[in-house]
């Protein structure tokens, strides 16, 4: 079956911004946002700065939620580095197997996806990544943008 190239950059997008919105979530500032690296081997990336650390459920919850918001398969290649990160950081010292810990934090990652702000969020940044030439943006303004989607659920 051929993949659609468009539909696929749409994916890429919501999984991206998804990344995005739970890194604000938990306190973390984005320094920038793509969603074209194919050289890579993957389909974007979101780059934060170095603090505040994420605790390891934060940052499996963060690397969880993005095949979640694009439908994608969690054991598909698109989640493949999201999942090895996730796997790396199973807290087996507490006797946790993957299969548990991967529950766990898929309920916690659809949690977050399930208030209508940080969908709301997740959407207006995947749009502005795919309505960029270059299919990047700057961490301030994809601040910017997750902070006026979350305000536009006000009622004042």
């Amino acid at each position: 079956m051929l993949r659609d190239p468009v539909r696929d950059l749409a994916d890429t997008a919501d999984h991206e911004a998804a990344h995005a919105v739970a890194f604000v979530h938990y306190g973390a500032r984005i320094l920038a946002i793509d969603i074209a690296r194919p050289e890579q081997g993957v389909g974007g990336h979101v780059k934060c700065a170095p603090e505040p650390r994420l605790s390891d459920l934060q940052q499996c919850v963060v690397s969880r939620i993005g095949g979640l918001a694009a439908g994608q398969d969690w054991l598909g290649v698109e989640c493949a580095t999201d999942r090895e990160k996730v796997w790396l950081l199973c807290p087996a010292r507490f006797s946790l197997k993957e299969d548990v810990w991967t529950a766990i934090i898929t309920l916690r990652a659809q949690a977050l996806l399930d208030q209508p702000d940080f969908r709301r969020a997740v959407k207006a940044l995947g749009r502005a990544l795919l309505d960029r030439p270059h299919k990047a943006l700057e961490g301030p303004v994809a601040h910017e943008i997750i902070a006026a989607a979350i305000s536009a659920g006000f009622d004042w």
